[in-house]
């Protein structure tokens, strides 16, 4: 159902991040593309609970992220939440304005059928779907995650983010974790290279490479830091809104 939105060679690279990232086996030449990117020799085989992909800018950060939280939204089983509970796939960044920038690709896989079918209200900052799954845009702040039950987050341009003690990305992720653990959510950080600091920066030093940790009890991150060609979607096919800006 999803395909077509990230289809041809050029976003071969985010195929395989996005079916490794969901615990499904590659062939022998998509393992050749993730060990590229990620330095590790195979993929974890299961579910992860984090991803971070470090990209440049233009790399088809946010439509690809777009068609994950879509699948998340609309496709999975959420056995964890209760009668009458509703899920949220919520999209961080340091402005409404820069979260709008998936949520539109979102929206724009949700303007089309089948996934129309799902949506029970609109607004400009959240779509309410019929399965129980509220997508919504949020600024990056401890206090407007804290109590959701969170099924999905995306840390849009998270090395970007304040760096002041209430709302750094520090506190923002001590407050996100516990509302994914809830659910067996999936946090996922995408963002440009910025600084030698940070949790971007210390998760690329934690867990990228051979080394990386992916156990799920150890919030399993794949981190990726490609430089953006091998990410970034060919003019062939794709229009220049199809990838970050």
């Amino acid at each position: 159902m999803l395909g077509g939105v990230l289809e041809g060679p050029s976003w071969a690279a985010w195929r395989v991040l996005l079916i490794a990232a969901n615990g499904e086996a590659l062939t022998n030449q998509e393992r050749i593309t993730f060990r590229t990117l990620t330095g590790r020799e195979h993929e974890p085989g299961v579910p992860v609970d984090e991803l971070w992909v470090c990209a440049g800018r233009r790399a088809g950060k946010s439509r690809a992220i777009s068609v994950l939280a879509s699948y998340v939204s609309a496709l999975c089983a959420h056995l964890a939440l209760a009668p009458g509970e509703r899920g949220t796939v919520a999209v961080l960044a340091g402005t409404r304005e820069q979260a709008a920038n998936v949520f539109g690709y979102i929206g724009a896989i949700f303007a089309k059928t089948p996934f129309s079918g799902l949506k029970v209200s609109e607004t400009n900052e959240s779509i309410s779907l019929s399965n129980g799954v509220d997508i919504s845009v949020k600024t990056a702040n401890p206090r407007t995650v804290r109590g959701i039950s969170a099924l999905l987050v995306v840390c849009d341009e998270i090395a970007a983010w304040s760096a002041s003690d209430e709302t750094s990305d520090d506190a923002i992720l001590s407050a996100l974790r516990p509302a994914l653990a809830t659910t067996n959510g999936l946090l996922v950080a995408i963002s440009s290279p910025r600084d030698m600091r940070g949790a971007l920066w210390e998760t690329h030093q934690r867990h990228h490479g051979p080394t990386g940790d992916f156990r799920k009890d150890d919030a399993a991150a794949r981190h990726d830091r490609r430089p953006r060609d091998v990410y970034r979607p060919s003019a062939h096919g794709h229009a220049a809104g199809a990838v970050d800006l």
